[in-house]
């Protein structure tokens, strides 16, 4: 039996399902994270953290999937630097 468009398409929105809560989750860390730098005086921007992040979770990829992975991660570290940055201005 073979399986359908609608069918992969279907699992494709539970996986987006799954995936939009975390990432208000990460947003709302992002915050937190902010607010414990600013009370510190720490930067917002930490490269080497970032780059542990993707390094840690494309280890073992292939090589196509790990470059998709690093794209949506920085794009995530964007977020987390915009929501971080506006913090500070208050």
């Amino acid at each position: 039996m073979s399986v359908s468009l609608d069918d992969i398409r279907r699992d494709i929105d539970a996986a987006d399902d799954a995936i939009v809560p975390l990432l208000v989750k990460r947003m709302e860390l992002a915050a937190k994270t902010g607010e414990y730098k600013a009370a510190r005086g720490l930067p917002v921007h930490d490269p080497a953290r970032e780059r542990a992040v993707i390094g840690r979770l494309t280890a073992g990829m292939d090589e196509r999937t790990a470059a998709c992975v690093e794209a949506v991660y920085q794009t995530l570290f964007g977020c987390s630097r915009s929501v971080q940055e506006e913090l500070r201005k208050g």
